[in-house]
């Protein structure tokens, strides 16, 4: 009886060795082995993040770029760096991205100063309606009423939408403020954070009969919308839009408020130095054959200084000028002019040397 169970075992093994996996366990594991796989989203599933630092660029992974559409958009003193200002005249378009498809859970946070007053200034439309608006609208549009006070969001599904807000309006509207909508579609629970802090504290009021969104194929709008035939424009500026296909919970949406968000207060201590400082730091004049030592300081994060003139790279533009060392030591070689960068890590300085 042993033996032949020993051998009913050495059989199953020579099975699985010659047929595949799928064959021995039948039809419905060789759909699943087949099947593909999802990729998982990263960073607490942020799809977009525009910075507005002098560019329009998505720092998601995502790859969500934004271009301007009509007008100018030019960039001043932002919460974080630079803020995109918009003249009431111009918007930003990003092409139609399946992570851009909110359906049921997502949070839309961003910095904005409003300066128009009476009119309904739109912060983002994923589409304008155009041929789909049979079909439930736009699933999305984050917006100031027409009052000038109330941040809103208006949600379509094909047979249902809603408009969510507060009943109260914020006293300082036109200045740098920061908005954040999260909204949980299946348990039909919508929070809007002003400033990092849940406004009012009160509950928002609001009735959806569908369990999503809308799926539009029209491309994002940052600074337009549509309502009916016209075309209305945001005036002021904007900093940090962020969206997320995820509900942030309080403390993560009081963490974007916070100065330094956590994000980037992370990364900053990651790095070793924020900042070099070299000397000398301005153009020198030197002779042929003459020599230059260029020095070093590197800065901590914790404002502390350290001499790393022996762990920074060093390059000459043009060895025939100048070259330098690893130590920093630069040696004239000829007439001409070259640049000496200095490197450590993401941080880059450069001199500029004539040698006469």
């Amino acid at each position: 009886m042993k033996s032949k169970f020993i051998l009913l075992v050495l059989v199953v093994i020579v099975l699985v060795s010659i047929f595949p996996v799928s064959v021995l366990a039948g039809k419905d594991t060789q759909v699943l082995l087949k099947s593909p796989i999802t990729k998982r989203s990263s960073s607490k599933s942020l799809v977009a993040h525009y910075k507005f630092d002098g560019d329009l660029k998505d720092s998601s992974s995502y790859g969500n770029d934004g271009k301007v559409s009509k007008g100018n958009i030019t960039y001043v003193k932002g919460k974080f760096g630079e803020a995109a200002k918009f003249d009431g005249k111009s918007y930003v378009e990003v092409l139609d991205s399946d992570s851009l498809d909110l359906e049921k859970t997502f949070t839309i946070s961003v910095w904005l100063c409003k300066e128009e007053v009476y009119n309904d200034v739109p912060v983002l439309s994923k589409g304008l309606g155009g041929d789909e608006a049979d079909y439930g609208g736009v699933p999305y549009i984050l917006w100031h009423d027409a009052a000038g006070t109330l941040p809103t969001l208006d949600i379509h599904e094909p047979n249902d939408w809603a408009r969510i807000s507060h009943y109260d309006g914020l006293d300082n509207f036109n200045t740098l403020h920061m908005i954040t909508f999260t909204l949980d579609i299946p348990n039909k629970v919508a929070k809007l954070y002003v400033n990092g802090q849940p406004f009012k504290g009160e509950k928002l009021n609001w009735e959806f009969s569908g369990d999503k969104l809308n799926v539009s194929k029209e491309n994002l709008f940052i600074g337009l919308s549509k309502n009916g035939d016209d075309l209305h424009y945001f005036n002021g500026y904007m900093d940090d839009l962020r969206i997320y296909n995820t509900v942030l919970s309080a403390n993560e949406v009081n963490a974007l408020y916070v100065g330094e968000s956590q994000e980037s207060k992370e990364i900053k201590e990651k790095k070793e130095y924020i900042s070099i400082n070299i000397t000398p730091n301005t153009m020198a004049i030197m002779k042929e054959k003459g020599i230059l030592y260029i020095n070093a300081t590197g800065v901590k994060p914790d404002g502390k200084k350290e001499d790393i003139t022996e762990k920074t790279i060093y390059k000459s533009s043009n060895e025939k000028v100048c070259t330098v060392d690893k130590e920093g030591k630069v040696v004239a070689v000829s007439k001409g002019t070259a640049t000496i960068t200095v490197t450590s890590g993401d941080l880059k300085k450069q001199i500029s040397l004539t040698v006469k």
